[in-house]
This record gives C-alpha cells, sequence and structure tokens, in this order.
C-alpha cells in the first residue's frame, strides 16, 4: 500500500482493474475488520449509488475471490447485516511491515541496529500511500498516519546514521565518506583503497568494519554495495574529500583499464606504460575485469570530475575490449567522447586516432558511407602528423570498409599501402598484420599462391614476437589458401595451429 497497489499471488503478480484495485485497498484500510456492504457501496461510487449497485458489489468480490483465491474474502452476515473481511496476514502488507520495522527500531540495542530496521522500513515505501484511493476523503486518515510515521522514521534515521557513523573509528569514517561517490553499483577493495587513499589491506579492514555496523553490504567476489539512503548521507559528508579521492579513482581505473588493453592488443601504437593496482595473468581476466566495471568506466568516462585528458585515455583503453565483446555502439558512443574531449585539448593525434575508432564502429554497424568518410578525415590527420603507423593502421581499416563492400582491389591497395608504411616505420607487428591482410586480399582474388607466401610470413613474424592471436589469425588465412590450392592436409595443419591460438 505504499504505492500503486501491488498485488502477488504464490510470487506471481495479479493484475488487478480499477474497480477491483479500489475494492481491495478500501478492504486494506483496516484488515481483519468486517466493513458492511452499505458502507463499501458509499465509498467506492461518489454521490448517490447506482441501482443494482449491491448486485456490482457483489460481482466485484466474485472477481477478486477469482484473482485472490478464495480464503483470504471472508462474508461477514447476511442481508442488511451483510459485509466483507479481508484476512491475510499483517506481513504481507507493506503498510504494516513498515509500521511494525518503526516500533522495532525505536527498541533496538543499539544504532546500527535501529539504522538497518529504518532503512528496511524506508525502502518499503514506492510512492503515496494509498496511491489508488489517495483521492477519497475516507483514505486520509490512513495516509496521514503513515505520512507521519514516514516523516519521524526519516528523522529518527537520521539520528541514528549520525550516531553509528560518529561511533566508527576514523578510517572506516573516511572510507564510509569516500563510498558516496563511487558512480557504480558495486566496489572492489582495489577501487575502494584508491577512492580512500589508503592500502587494499587497510582498505579491506574498513570494509569489513563497514560491513559488520550495516554501513555497506559484502557481495559475492570481494565487491560492497551501499544501500541508497546511505549512499546519499555519506555523499553529503564527501565534499572535503570529493576532489583528491575522485581523481585517485580515476587514476586507478585508468591505469588499470590500460594494463587489461595492454594484454589484449600488447603491440598497440602508443601504448600506456602506467603502473595498475592490479594484475593480471591473461587476457580472459583482463576481459572478464573490464566487462564487470564495464558500468563504472562509462560513467567516469562521461563523468564532469574526469578531465578531458583522462577522459580521452579512459576511451582508448576500453575500445579493444568493445570491439571483442561485439558492442560497435557503444564504442561509437566512447569514441565520439574522446573525439571531443581530445578537440578541447588540441591533442591533434588523439583526434586522429578516435576518427578511426569512430570509422570501425561505423563499419561494424554497417554505415559505410559515414566510416569512408571519418576514416578519410582520420588518415588525413595521420598523414599531416607524419605517422607512418597510424596511417598505416588507418589503411588497414579502410581495407576493411573495402573488402565488406566487395571493392577487392581497392582493398588490396589500401594493405599494401600499410604494409609499405609499417616497413618504413620499422613496426614489426604492424607488418604482420598488414602481410596477412595481403594475404588475405589475395585469396579473395583467388591467387592463393601469392597469399600462400605472405601469410606464411605473416605467421612467423607473430611467433616471433609471441603474439599467439595473431599467429592464430595468420594460420586460419594459410589453411584458407592451402584449401584452394587443394592441399588439404596441409590446410587441416594449419587451421588446427589457429585453433590452439
Amino acid at each position: 500500500m505504499l504505492g500503486p497497489l501491488r498485488v502477488e499471488r504464490d510470487g506471481i503478480g495479479v493484475p488487478l482493474g480499477p474497480q477491483l484495485t479500489a475494492l481491495t485497498s478500501t478492504l486494506l484500510l483496516e484488515p481483519g475488520a468486517a466493513i458492511p456492504a452499505r458502507r463499501l457501496i458509499d465509498l467506492l461510487w461518489t454521490g448517490a449509488p447506482p441501482d443494482g449497485a449491491a448486485a456490482t458489489l457483489r460481482s466485484h468480490v466474485s472477481h477478486l475471490r477469482t484473482a485472490l483465491g478464495p480464503d483470504p474474502i471472508v462474508t461477514v452476515g447476511r442481508g442488511a447485516r451483510l459485509g466483507y473481511r479481508l484476512d491475510i496476514d499483517p506481513d504481507a502488507v507493506d503498510s504494516h511491515r513498515f509500521a511494525s520495522a518503526c516500533a522495532h527500531s525505536q527498541r533496538a540495542d543499539d544504532a546500527t541496529r535501529s539504522l538497518a530496521l529504518l532503512d528496511e522500513a524506508l525502502a518499503l515505501w514506492r510512492g503515496p500511500a494509498y496511491a489508488d484511493i489517495a483521492h477519497q476523503p475516507f483514505a486520509l486518515p490512513q495516509i496521514a498516519r503513515l505520512q507521519g510515521l514516514r516523516q519521524a522514521a526519516r528523522r529518527d534515521r537520521a539520528e541514528a546514521l549520525s550516531a553509528s557513523y560518529l561511533a566508527l573509528g576514523e578510517r572506516e569514517r573516511t572510507m564510509f565518506r569516500v563510498l558516496g561517490l563511487f558512480p557504480g553499483a558495486a566496489i572492489g577493495v582495489d577501487a575502494a583503497a584508491s577512492l580512500a587513499g589508503t592500502t587494499a589491506l587497510s582498505a579491506t579492514a574498513a570494509l569489513a568494519v563497514l560491513a559488520e555496523s550495516n554501513m555497506v553490504t559484502e557481495l559475492p567476489g570481494g565487491r560492497f554495495s551501499t544501500h541508497d539512503l546511505l549512499r546519499a548521507y555519506a555523499f553529503e559528508l564527501a565534499t572535503p574529500d570529493a576532489e583528491a579521492a575522485t581523481g585517485r579513482l580515476v587514476d586507478h581505473y585508468l591505469h588499470t583499464a590500460e594494463a587489461a588493453e595492454r594484454l589484449l592488443r600488447p603491440h598497440r601504437h602508443r601504448g600506456s606504460t602506467a603502473t595498475a593496482t592490479v594484475a593480471f595473468d591473461d587476457q580472459e581476466q583482463a576481459m572478464a575485469w573490464l566487462a564487470a566495471e564495464r558500468p563504472v568506466l562509462l560513467a567516469l568516462l562521461e563523468s564532469a570530475s574526469t578531465g578531458d585528458t583522462a577522459a580521452a585515455a579512459l576511451a582508448r583503453a576500453m575500445t579493444t575490449y568493445l570491439h571483442r565483446s561485439l558492442q560497435p555502439a557503444v564504442v561509437l558512443s566512447v569514441a565520439t567522447s574522446a573525439l571531443r574531449a581530445t578537440e578541447r585539448t588540441g591533442d591533434a593525434w588523439g583526434q586522429a586516432d578516435a576518427l578511426r575508432e569512430l570509422g570501425l564502429a561505423l563499419i561494424q554497424l554497417d554505415r559505410h558511407s559515414e566510416a569512408a568518410d571519418t576514416l578519410d578525415a582520420a588518415l588525413e590527420r595521420f598523414r599531416d602528423l607524419d605517422d607512418y603507423v597510424g596511417t598505416a593502421d588507418t589503411h588497414l581499416t579502410l581495407g576493411w570498409l573495402a573488402d565488406q563492400q566487395g571493392r577487392l582491389s581497392d582493398s588490396l591497395d589500401h594493405d599494401r599501402q600499410a604494409l609499405a608504411l609499417f616497413v618504413r616505420a620499422g613496426d614489426v607487428a604492424g607488418q604482420a598484420r598488414a602481410l596477412n591482410a595481403v594475404g588475405w586480399d589475395h585469396s579473395r582474388l583467388g591467387s592463393h599462391a601469392q597469399a600462400l607466401r605472405h601469410c606464411r610470413r605473416a605467421v612467423r613474424l607473430h611467433e616471433q614476437r609471441n603474439d599467439t592471436s595473431g599467429a592464430a589469425r595468420a594460420h586460419d588465412s594459410v589453411g584458407y589458401a592451402l584449401h584452394h590450392l587443394g592441399r588439404y592436409s596441409e590446410a587441416l595443419t594449419s587451421f588446427e595451429g589457429a585453433l590452439s591460438g
């Protein structure tokens, strides 16, 4: 009743029409008490009841029994003394549970227990009390009673919260305050340590005390959440800590995301060398962390407290994960944020890189015309910067676009230009990727012997650099060429090499 009427039967929502909703809400004003049929008619019909109101009421009661089951609706008396009573467990009604929790909070042994009960009580509210009949005069006394209890509960909660907070040690107070600044639903120990400016060991201890005090909730996987009401209180207290704590949090997520990106794409042009507080053993762990922290990373990217330079770097650190997890629409949004940030800072290279990522996302979204324009703009910027590697990467992306459009000769031309630029820059990892792309183009054009020569060179270069994923892709291209040359046994061996990578 603490909001629009919501009825469940065996855990499943029961839809009720307007008349049955009004009847149920009216019966719940006095659960367990028999309400005379004549009074129900007067309450449910404004003004003079229509002819046949008694029969209509009986029909409503019958339909309500069908919806709720026969037991809760009890008929009392007959004739002029006919009435109906709603027999249900009081704890099944949220307004009763709210009042009961408020009463128990007054008798709690300590502020922490009182706070937990008040939080439980206030969380039951979903909207105005008796929302479906709030306009009816007969409901006003009960509504006023509940609203008064709610106001008192809020005052009591503020007092209990203050007492619980003041009972904490300084380390725990600091941790509680900065948790109000966290933009996600659940925080890990490393992120909490960065927020509080402390060690992981100290953060673990502080979070354990807060969990014992019901100020945070410990979740599986060593993460912690804060109730919305507690988070709001913590946020109010966090003002003195906000700027420094948020800066530490951004640094933590940026450096960790960059560490994950380095593992996913070890030979990326202009990769970060910053040290992260979280270490990953393999790409699977890196992808799992990025997936779990995706909502926080996106929130930080759009936060006004994240500077433009950090925002652009954070966006760049997310793109490989987003591409691999097939989220081109998110890449489009992230790269757009990076482009705007780099335009504000005047970072010409960052603009070129963001444009290339935008073009790649547009290809995946089948927006080929926009992709071509965007990639041409990226190519122009990289050329102006004399950045051979950036120009080469953009040619590879344009080659993929041409391949998707069936322009196979154009694809080969772009990939050959990329290969020449990677050679000129001395970028061996880029050469390996371009050799595989050129080889694939030859296969697509039917020149499988030429494809085989290029793709085998790609395999050797990838293996020299211990790039197993790159080698696997090149092995797949070798297998494709061998298959079309009729060398099936060798093709099978190459395909097995691709799978093992």
